[in-house]
């Protein structure tokens, strides 16, 4: 089923391109190689621009993770194909002395889809990374957020320039038909990213009404609706932030939902690690500054565990327990008894926080236990190493592979790990939830 939701995309982009050749083959006889590159680039930079608009109508069964891995891999065809395109037509150096304005639009919208695909290849996703610890350091520690998402959004203008390539021929502004289809996906695609950008602007402001610090390197902040309204979201789920009085950059940031909703406080909290060149500037945040934010996203607890009782093991590294603690508070909100493992795998002692309230939650539910466990200190009174096959046998947790739930949230290797244990032990994918947006 996963893999014939990710082909959803790419099943619209061959639906217009073959609309879109369809219509050209109507008034031409044949239709040359170095054209058809063109239009399968036009295509697909219609498709890559609506996905990047967030759509609400399929997010909540895709997921903006696996959404923006199709865009990713569609935005790499995408600029392959503009480029062998421009190298067909493209003679020498010589030819652009002749070059028209609107042929070098299709010349700066080829490199404005190379620029955006490099940046959100390396500087914003961690799809094509997530397999070296190098290249992930070097996302988070190096590249600006900031810088990257204003040259991946040389997309937006790189397709605009294949539009206006494209009426820069007259025997295809004489095709009625073919420009009538352009038009129509440039309408949903290029005009559909500008209408999003310009909601952002009317979304509900939000105000900071308490910072916390439960460790050194962690911020807890509480968000208060500016106009009474708290927006409605899952346990689990995240939103983007974005500071808009503050002396931290205004790009918006994804951060995951920590408080349980509908507990009646008319707040939303979020945990955030000092991890990066945004987040390493949060000492600057004050109360009182203001933020709008936008979702929710993800859809990390299904409803069919949230509404029933079965066994629920819940594995975190590190910050990625922010939406299992959601998941967990909402659950110790609703009195539910179910059996239910936190197992929370950290790096340094100072890491260790929440212990008296996770005490609270024993009490509430007696089928509640919680695990922690140390990768780089030695703590007194709790394991060191990493959360394997061996370690969860020593919890008591080898049951739990043939009837419980499994929510996953944290580092890509430690993700990568645990699957690789549930998978040894004949867990099916039904029964294993992973949070991983990496962007």
């Amino acid at each position: 089923m996963k893999e014939l939701k990710n082909w959803l995309f790419p099943g619209i982009a061959l639906v217009v391109f073959g609309s879109l050749l369809a219509a050209l083959l109507l008034e031409m006889e044949s239709v040359s190689l170095e054209m058809m590159m063109g239009v399968l680039a036009y295509s697909l930079a219609m498709t890559v621009m609506f996905i990047s608009i967030r759509p609400k109508l399929v997010e909540p069964s895709h997921g903006l993770p696996s959404l923006y891995a199709v865009h990713g891999a569609l935005a790499i065809v995408l600029t392959l194909s503009a480029i062998i395109h421009q190298l067909m037509y493209f003679d020498d150096f010589q030819g652009l002395a002749e070059f028209s304005l609107t042929s070098w639009a299709g010349f700066f919208g080829v490199l404005g889809f190379t620029v955006a695909t490099l940046t959100g290849m390396f500087g914003l996703s961690s799809t094509f990374i997530s397999k070296s610890r190098r290249l992930l350091r070097l996302k988070n520690q190096v590249f600006n957020r900031e810088i990257s998402l204003w040259l991946h959004r040389l997309a937006a203008i790189g397709s605009l320039g294949a539009y206006l390539h494209l009426l820069s021929f007259g025997f295809l502004r004489s095709n009625t038909l073919f420009i009538g289809l352009a038009s129509l996906y440039a309408l949903i695609g290029i005009g559909g990213y500008f209408v999003y950008k310009l909601s952002l602007l009317k979304l509900p402001r939000y105000e900071i009404t308490a910072i916390k610090r439960p460790t050194p390197t962690l911020f807890s902040l509480e968000f208060t609706p500016k106009n009474g309204q708290l927006m409605t979201y899952e346990p689990g789920q995240y939103v983007f932030v974005r500071l808009k009085n503050s002396s931290l950059p205004a790009e918006s940031h994804p951060f995951s939902i920590s408080s349980a909703p509908n507990d009646g406080a008319n707040k939303l909290e979020v945990m955030i690690k000092k991890s990066g060149d945004f987040t390493n500037r949060l000492d600057e945040l004050k109360v009182g500054d203001v933020a709008t934010l936008e979702g929710p996203y993800g859809h990390f607890l299904d409803k069919d565990t949230k509404h029933s009782q079965v066994a629920m093991v819940l594995l975190a590294g590190g910050i990625g327990a922010t939406p299992i603690l959601s998941i967990l508070r909402q659950q110790m909100k609703e009195a539910s008894n179910r059996p239910i493992d936190l197992v929370w795998a950290l790096a340094y002692k100072e890491d260790l926080m929440l212990l008296d309230e996770l005490e609270a939650m024993k009490v509430k539910n007696p089928n509640f236990n919680y695990h922690f466990i140390f990768s780089d200190e030695e703590v007194a009174g709790y394991p060191f190493g990493f959360v394997t096959g061996e370690y969860l046998a020593t919890i008591g947790l080898e049951e739990a592979y043939s009837q419980s739930r499994f929510f996953i949230c944290g580092p890509p290797p430690m993700m990568n790990a645990v699957k690789g244990v549930l998978a040894k032990n004949g867990v099916v994918d039904e029964r294993i939830h992973i949070e991983e947006f990496g962007f």
